[in-house]
């Protein structure tokens, strides 16, 4: 798993809706990290907080990894 399946199994946890699109959207490749950080303050922060438990191994891989195989879409 990379450091951006991470942040986005993290931001897919919110009960925000905007979080859950971008969580998505930045797992799929459609938008970047960037741009999701510009969209609103509390998305930025967000990412800082997913960023910390990713750096510290807080994170089970177990979970993401589900994640990651519910909701990537795979080009054909």
């Amino acid at each position: 798993m990379d450091r951006i399946s991470y942040i986005s199994y993290v931001l897919y946890q919110s009960h925000n809706e905007n979080l859950k699109k971008w969580a998505l959207e930045l797992l799929n490749g459609t938008i970047t990290l960037r741009e999701v950080k510009l969209k609103s303050q509390v998305a930025e922060a967000e990412i800082q907080r997913a960023e910390l438990l990713y750096k510290n191994g807080k994170l089970d891989y177990q979970n993401v990894f589900r994640f990651v195989a519910e909701y990537m879409e795979l080009a054909s």
